[in-house]
């Protein structure tokens, strides 16, 4: 559900792509609720370093996209019960 790429930036908008592929392949789109991109420098495998570059380097308003209405689980917890697929 929580999925935290690095890429080491080209250009403007890499990291944006980078989300959106990871985000729309099968195992990101099935119940990926979370994609965090990282710079190079920030160790993918250590939440505590993905986190803090998410406090310390994303402005909220610009840096963070949403997709509505996206594939999901039935395992997913936040779906509503009368709401999943039988």
């Amino acid at each position: 559900m929580f999925v935290v790429v690095a890429v080491k930036q080209a250009y403007a908008g890499h990291a944006k792509q980078a989300a959106q592929l990871v985000a729309n392949c099968q195992s990101g789109a099935y119940m990926g609720k979370f994609v965090v991109v990282v710079d190079e420098d920030v160790d993918p495998s250590d939440l505590f370093d993905v986190l803090w570059a998410m406090c310390t380097r994303c402005d909220p308003v610009r840096d963070i996209d949403f997709v509505r209405n996206a594939w999901a689980s039935p395992l997913d917890p936040m779906i509503e019960h009368d709401a999943r697929a039988t």
